[in-house]
């Protein structure tokens, strides 16, 4: 493991870097600020190693970060429409800091969210791998939450190729807490390209509906027939243009899908990029995956190596709760309550 100061925050605090590698030449880096992934970097079928990841080389880039490369986003990942909910008797109001078609929300933790705090990290080594653990606690009332609430952020880079991040907290009081991981991922290794190519399989045979403000409406509709169907694998440019109203809210795919449930961690989705052949397949415990085309990008944020990020020129893939779930009581519960565990796990499968 290799740590070293990554830069300094505008109030004098000192950014570290933790760089380190497994056996088959997987290398992580990851920063105690927003305890953020700030490059993963895998071998192709010709053994060439690459950065699969969409982000930036210098911590600037990070502080701003609108798009929210690498981050840990929460307390509440997601929307939460008019950033209000009711708990327990009492209503809450959230910051409003995002807007789809004059449909404002709370989004992603609010205007100083997880992915803007500094942890607190301590290495791990084991047989099963090594990583790091990043620790944070949010005080009562942070970006208008309830509750004192200790969150811990773990990255597992194992023998066997996988990726794992864990998120766990504990609360005082009931509070909303849905840390969502959100890396834009690029397979090629060339970020200038976008992932239109890219064949996704994803294990769900549903999806939320969404209004024009892309808050659920409470629904769901089946994908088949859709092209939201990538219940085989699929390339993500053959529909994305399709004749779907869901759609053309943002001229790509913004949407959670409902998981096929199973106890335990399950599969979630797999993506496999023909030309270097590397394939990622992703696990979880959580009940939906968004799924995110990287819409809003036009060439004017530039990233690693000075590339500027074309459309599409990345995905995500957000194991979560579902969005809005506190004002819906039709969804799985996202309210933590004193005395219980959240716990969300991703298990990120490399082969190549």
């Amino acid at each position: 493991m290799e740590v070293f100061e990554f830069g300094v925050m505008p109030d004098g605090r000192t950014v570290h870097a933790y760089k380190w590698a497994n056996a088959n030449g997987i290398e992580a880096t990851c920063l105690d600020y927003g305890a953020l992934l700030q490059s993963l970097k895998v071998p192709d079928q010709q053994n060439r190693v690459e950065d699969i990841t969409l982000g930036f080389d210098t911590l600037e880039g990070w502080l701003a970060n609108p798009s929210y490369f690498g981050s840990n986003v929460g307390r509440f990942g997601n929307r939460i429409a008019e950033g209000t909910f009711e708990l327990d008797g009492k209503t809450y109001q959230l910051a409003l800091n995002s807007e789809t078609n004059g449909v404002r929300c709370h989004l992603h933790g609010g205007e100083v969210g997880l992915n803007h705090r500094l942890f607190t990290a301590e290495v791990i080594q084991g047989a099963e791998g090594d990583g790091v653990q990043f620790t944070y606690l949010s005080p009562d009332g942070e970006e208008g939450y309830p509750g004192n609430v200790s969150i811990q952020i773990t990255y597992l880079l194992t023998v066997n190729n996988e990726l794992k991040i864990m998120m766990a907290g504990l609360t005082d009081q009931a509070t909303p807490l849905n840390i969502a991981h959100h890396t834009y991922w690029n397979l090629s290794g060339d970020p200038s390209k976008p992932v239109l190519g890219h064949e996704v399989t994803l294990e769900a045979e549903s999806v939320l509906e969404v209004n024009e403000g892309l808050i659920p409406t409470g629904h769901k509709f089946k994908v088949e027939g859709t092209p939201y169907d990538f219940q085989s694998p699929k390339r993500v440019g053959r529909d994305i243009h399709g004749d779907h109203p869901q759609l053309k809210v943002v001229d790509g795919y913004d949407a959670c899908f409902v998981l096929n449930r199973a106890e335990g961690l399950i599969p979630a989705a797999t993506v496999y990029e023909p030309e270097s052949g590397r394939t990622m397949a992703l696990l979880t415990n959580q009940p939906g995956v968004h799924f995110y085309t990287a819409c809003h990008f036009d060439g004017t944020e530039v990233g690693k190596g000075g590339i500027a990020y074309p459309q599409y020129g990345g995905l995500c893939l957000e194991t979560e709760g579902f969005p809005d779930a506190p004002n819906h009581s039709n969804f799985p519960s996202t309210i933590l309550r004193p005395g219980d565990t959240y716990r969300h796990v991703m298990v990120h499968r490399f082969s190549w």
